[in-house]
């Protein structure tokens, strides 16, 4: 009995092995991984909500911001690799900090941000 793949599922393997091949290309620990995407995270919050440090906490320690976060940084690092495809470019670690670095200031993330996570979250208010 042959199973399909849901989408999600056949997603999730994407994303999956793009962090890998990040990874293993730009030789990036895990540790370096995940320090880069926390670290990019707050940077986002902390211009959104850089004079109100009350807005800032309330998202920076909920968990359903992270998940979104999780989910438009793989979307963020998918682009990424079609930008070093398209140009036939190997990733380096700087040039992925560097590249990944700029999700913070991205408008799209932003109106994902908005249009997305906090009307789902909060049906539009905060």
């Amino acid at each position: 009995m042959t199973t399909q793949k849901t989408r999600i599922s056949t997603i999730r393997e994407s994303y999956s092995k793009n962090g890998s091949l990040i990874l293993k290309k730009a030789e990036i620990t895990e540790l370096e991984y995940n320090d880069q995407m926390f670290r990019v995270g707050c940077h986002f919050l902390e211009e959104l909500y850089l004079e109100n440090e009350s807005y800032y906490k309330k998202f920076a320690y909920t968990q359903s911001f992270w998940q979104w976060w999780y989910a438009e940084w793989k979307k963020f690092e998918a682009e990424y690799l079609g930008y070093l495809y398209e140009n036939k470019q190997i990733a380096t670690k700087t040039q992925w900090q560097t590249y990944m670095s700029q999700m913070a200031l991205d408008s799209e993330v932003e109106h994902s941000y908005h249009n997305q996570y906090l009307k789902i979250i909060y049906n539009g208010r905060i």
